[in-house]
């Protein structure tokens, strides 16, 4: 998916064991709808419990290209990331795309008071447009 310039981050949380709390899950199961005019960057976290989000929110999220001809069990789900927050749990970027897009420009060039390398994830999920239009 990286290497293909199908995705920039690739988050590694089991789909179907994917720790707890999945805040997520405990704050929209059963009102998936709402997520949108409140916190619609979470929306990516809703295959773990939505069998297919794509079909549930085409356009929003997808069936990644290179994992198409996969069984539904092997494929991965794309999305943008106005609908996939940033995450503390592991994931696993190209480097040269972290550097180019945080280290050297995002990290530098913002105005607010937070320092990203002090709490990264604060600045991720509040300085606007810190994640959300990468």
């Amino acid at each position: 998916l990286l290497i293909k310039g199908e995705a920039n981050v690739v988050k590694y949380r089991s789909r179907y064991h994917p720790g707890r709390p999945n805040w997520s899950q405990v704050e929209y199961a059963g009102r998936e709808e709402t997520v949108f005019s409140r916190q619609p960057n979470l929306l990516c976290n809703f295959y773990h419990w939505i069998e297919r989000p794509d079909e549930k929110f085409p356009g929003k999220m997808w069936i990644c290209p290179s994992s198409l001809e996969k069984s539904h069990e092997d494929q991965f789900f794309c999305a943008r990331t106005e609908f996939c927050n940033w995450t503390n749990n592991p994931f696993l970027i190209l480097r040269r795309w972290w550097m180019k897009e945080y280290v050297n420009e995002t990290f530098v060039n913002h105005s607010d008071k937070s320092d990203p390398y002090k709490d990264l994830e604060g600045f991720m999920n509040w300085v606007p447009d810190a994640w959300k239009n990468k």
